[in-house]
């Protein structure tokens, strides 16, 4: 991601209604299908800016890696919490013989030219009865300028995330589609980014809007967390899928 892109995360993370509201159904798919009552040793990779790392940090000891060095220096400190370098698939030297509890990809997975073999990688950081826990965006139609922006490779349905995970060995516990009541909106502002010209659409999706419409944006979102992880949503934004590594 080009250092630009960080800075607009730390800008927003705190307050967009997408991060808020995707926080909100990840803490609930954490809570209702990994946390047993006792402290997780929880590792997330390509923490990014630390957006997610106090919602962790309640479940347990949290490991962050990051390959870039101006979101690592950003992160506050927190407890509980330890940041380093790294990355997939090949820049875990921080972690080596580590195993955890929950590892957690939050919109990395597109980032990552080889898929497959990262989520391979993955499998000896992930204790016998520990899990996974992907977000990845949705849709290859709807891969357009702001993919580019960030470096993605690709976009991603449910079916092809939950047949890459099987293929790796993976038991997959639970998959769905997030930003779905949304997402009709989405699409269509999408479509019309591309007829107009992208930079107006990726500025109007990265921006937070004005106080009351962007509660309003959480609101609906963040509903889903009624539903998920208990009901999978047919469409949606984004997919997320929960998994548990299987012995080759």
């Amino acid at each position: 991601m080009q250092h630009r892109a960080f800075e607009k995360m730390l800008e927003t993370q705190d307050t967009h209604w997408w991060f808020k509201g995707k926080r909100r159904i990840l803490n609930k798919i954490i809570e209702k299908r990994v946390f047993t009552g006792e402290p997780c040793d929880i590792l997330e990779i390509g923490c990014g800016t630390g957006s997610n790392l106090p919602m962790l940090a309640r479940f347990g000891n949290v490991v962050g890696l990051e390959l870039d060095d101006y979101a690592r220096k950003v992160i506050p400190p927190l407890p509980g919490v330890s940041i380093a370098k790294g990355w997939l698939p090949d820049g875990l030297e921080a972690v080596r013989g580590r195993q955890f509890d929950l590892v957690c990809l939050f919109d990395v997975l597109e980032h990552i030219e080889h898929d497959g073999e990262a989520l391979s990688v993955l499998k000896k950081l992930i204790r016998p009865d520990g899990k996974l826990l992907l977000t990845v965006p949705a849709y290859q139609w709807m891969f357009g300028p702001h993919d580019r922006d960030l470096g993605h490779y690709r976009r991603y349905t449910r079916p092809k995330l939950r047949d890459l995970c099987i293929q790796q060995g993976y038991a997959v516990l639970y998959t769905g589609y997030i930003n779905s009541f949304l997402f009709p909106f989405m699409a269509v502002s999408r479509i019309a980014g591309r007829l107009m010209g992208g930079a107006r659409t990726v500025q109007l999706e990265t921006s937070v809007p004005p106080f009351k419409l962007n509660e309003l944006l959480y609101t609906i979102f963040s509903a889903e967390s009624f539903w998920i992880p208990n009901i999978s949503l047919p469409f949606g934004g984004s997919v997320v899928l929960l998994c548990e590594g299987r012995k080759s």
